[in-house]
């Protein structure tokens, strides 16, 4: 579109609607933008690339076929009455497997075997959807089948992976639920139960883009929808000074906004919705603003985005001086904000509901180990709320473990400030450092991740150590005593180069003696540690101001004692009869005492010390447990101040000795402490043992009243004690 000048108007008629590629081939200037906007009364004016169909052919089986004008060679935006559909896919996304199958083996990136395959109908012509890692989905084309083997052309350069998954889809065969498509030659399949007309409107996106501009500036686009691109709503390159504002930008088959190598472009309150792979993709832009936008509903079905990195992503930004600030992000396929350049701004966005279709992702996430990366420097992510790190395991080596974290800095970045961010209610971790360097996480609130804060330095990037951090003022609250506040770990012998760490507050109300987690390698040993805040405080030299709050909630009420004490020299008021001592390094010693704690009590000590972290297994016979009661065991203890903790758990008394419960630690002090464990027996095993793993150190640890008895128990609600309130507003 040309012929017009700088401060020229182009205005569409509220309540009408516009088919075709708008293609900008003009530039206003500084001051006087060329407006596109709207004029008139009604809903915004729209653009749209949505034809609906008709002359509708019964193809058996509840499938319905109708020709799509304009020949596409691909289909990614199709709508019933008005919401967006899936591509049919078998197995369905409910069915057993988190709807994946799993191949026998696979040819590089050309096939995969799959003996389960013979029994199905011979998929060609349709797509092959693999997981190649947990954060690559790719779509690929199927050349053909042989048997159990696909043959396919790849969508990126990913290959196959062991243990990973698959299914297919945009093939007849895979229809069977309502509103299910497929899409080839020419012809749109749709599954129904009713006939496809005036009461089941089917509607497909048959334009390619709907704006483009290239090589233009001082452009403005206001007030306008957008709906039903194939590809992507606004296609801009090499622009600069290009404004989106108070759009709605909907059903977007690839990216809502797709702009590369653009500078000055700003985004602002603008709504986008159902996009099938990015919603904003900013790719080597400066002087962004992206500002009090709604994003909504991108890449939530896995096999409809883009393959390869960089997809399935709400917002996704590289450059430089960038500003991200009040958005709201909810319901994406794999990372909420993606951020990369220097002086980059992340302010009060509240990203929700991440990691729909893939993991190992952040709600708010950056990286920065390409080859020959620049270090970067201005980054601040601050006065974020992001809430439900969800995680998409299926289809992966490990399908019952989400990765969905918080705020992600990952591989090689660094100079991040990260402060005053609210990070509640993730799969995974709230904060995560990973190999990354010159961090400061200050004044944050991590809550109820399956860990609060967690530092790690791995393989993954084995020259890329943690160090430099800054780490001051968190709260760090695991609601359940099966998350942790912190862990810290590395492949080296190097936490004292991780940075400073002072005055967090480490809370556990259900159970808080064992908070943190440390790991390290010691002389090519991996040694792992869960361990109080004063024993983090002793051995690392860190976190000299930490808070450990006293407020407990109980993590269950014992509603009745259904049993005896099945330990019944638990006093040892006279001897230690009824155990046994076991170490690989025969050092470990049990004897009588009668001055430690009640009178009698069991005496565990070292005969000598290996130097390794050795320990000795104190075997109590208690007779029969019972496979799905509970069990509470109750206990005196005292030792030194080892810094080491004791682990208690059921056991197999004989046989194969398998553990019959989860083990459950306790911190060794210098100060008597009485313990409560509540165990859930996991078989039925008519003698069992109780077992206490003591570590090998100098002081003798003690140990009285043992007491392990059936009883009946609820657990605690922990949302009747703890409330979690946020505002996600500016008021």
């Amino acid at each position: 579109m040309g012929g017009f000048v700088a401060g020229d108007s182009v205005l569409f008629k509220r309540g009408e609607a516009f088919t075709g590629t708008l293609v900008v081939t003009v530039s206003g200037s500084p001051g006087s933008p060329v407006v596109f906007g709207a004029y008139g009364e009604g809903g915004l004016p729209e653009l749209t690339g949505f034809t609906t169909l008709s002359g509708w052919q019964a193809k058996g089986g509840g499938i319905w076929e109708a020709a799509v004008p304009g020949g596409l060679s691909y289909m990614n935006t199709v709508t019933v009455n008005g919401a967006a559909m899936a591509c049919g896919r078998y197995p369905n996304a409910t069915a057993a497997g988190q709807g994946y199958l799993y191949y026998d083996s696979y040819n590089g990136n050309t096939s995969i075997s799959d003996n389960k395959l013979a029994s199905l109908t011979n998929f060609a012509g349709g797509q092959l959807v693999m997981r190649k890692t947990r954060w690559v989905i790719d779509r690929n084309e199927i050349l053909s089948q042989s048997g159990t083997t696909i043959n396919y052309s790849s969508q990126s350069g990913y290959g196959g992976a062991k243990g990973y998954g698959y299914f297919i889809q945009n093939h007849p065969a895979t229809l069977d639920t309502e509103g299910e498509w497929y899409y080839q030659g020419g012809r749109l399949g749709i599954f129904t139960n009713n006939s496809p007309g005036d009461n089941y409107q089917v509607r497909a996106g048959v334009t390619e883009t709907l704006v483009r501009l290239s090589n233009q500036g001082n452009i403005s686009f206001e007030g306008l929808r957008l709906s039903g691109a194939t590809v992507s709503a606004f296609e801009i390159s090499y622009s600069q000074h290009i404004r989106i504002s108070g759009c709605e930008v909907v059903f977007s088959g690839k990216n809502a906004i797709n702009a590369t190598g653009t500078d000055g472009l700003t985004v602002e309150n603008t709504t986008i919705a159902h996009t099938g792979n990015n919603a904003i993709s900013v790719n080597g832009g400066n002087n962004t603003i992206l500002r009090g936008n709604q994003v909504r509903g991108t890449a939530v079905y896995a096999g409809m985005g883009d393959g390869g990195d960089g997809t399935y992503e709400g917002v996704t930004i590289s450059g430089n001086n960038n500003l991200v600030a009040n958005n709201t992000i909810d319901s994406t396929g794999y990372i909420g904000l993606n951020f990369s350049g220097d002086n980059v701004t992340v302010k009060n966005n509240v990203v929700s509901n991440f990691g729909l279709a893939k993991d190992d992702g952040g709600g708010i996430y950056t990286w920065n180990n390409g080859t020959g990366a620049a270090t970067n420097s201005g980054r601040v992510v601050t006065g974020n709320i992001v809430l439900n790190g969800i995680g998409a395991p299926g289809g992966t080596d490990n399908p019952a473990k989400a990765y969905a974290h918080g705020i992600y800095i990952d591989d090689n970045a660094g100079q991040v400030e990260i402060s005053s961010n609210t990070v509640a209610n993730c799969a995974s971790y709230g904060v995560y450092i990973h190999n990354a360097h010159d961090i400061v996480i200050k004044q944050n609130t991590l809550y109820n991740n399956a860990t609060q804060l967690y530092m790690e330095h791995d393989n993954v990037a084995a020259d890329r150590p943690v160090y430099n951090c800054t780490v001051t003022s968190n709260v760090l609250f695991a609601k359940l005593a099966t998350q942790l506040a912190a862990e810290y770990k590395t492949k080296d012998n190097d936490i004292g180069n991780f940075g400073s760490f002072d005055g967090n507050y480490y809370y556990r109300p259900q159970d808080n003696d064992l908070t943190i987690g440390v790991l390290q390698q010691v002389n090519g040993v991996y040694s792992y540690q869960t361990m109080g805040v004063g024993t983090w405080k002793a051995l690392y030299g860190k976190d000299a101001n930490a808070i450990k709050p006293s407020h407990s909630v109980p993590a269950y009420t014992i509603t009745k004692v259904t049993g005896v004490n099945q330990f019944s020299n638990g006093t040892f008021d006279s001897n230690i009869g009824g155990l046994y001592a076991y170490a690989a390094a025969g050092n470990c010693v049990t004897s009588w005492d009668s001055g430690a704690l009640d009178g009698g009590a069991l005496k565990v000590s070292f005969s000598s010390t290996t130097g390794s972290s050795s320990y000795g297994s104190v075997i109590m016979g208690v007779g029969a447990v019972t496979a799905g009661k509970c069990y509470r065991l109750k206990f005196s203890m005292l030792g030194g101040n080892s810094y080491k903790a004791a682990t208690t758990y059921l056991r197999q008394g004989t046989g194969s000795y398998s553990d019959l419960s989860e083990r459950k630690a306790s911190t060794i002090s210098g100060t008597r402490i009485e313990k409560e464990f509540l165990f859930t027996a996991t078989a039925n095993e008519g003698n069992a043992a109780i077992v206490f793993d003591v570590p090998e150190q100098p002081s003798p640890v003690y140990f009285d009243n043992i007491r392990l008895e059936q009883v009946e128990a609820t657990a605690t609600n922990a949302d009747n004690y703890i409330s979690f309130l946020y505002n996600p507003t500016t008021s």
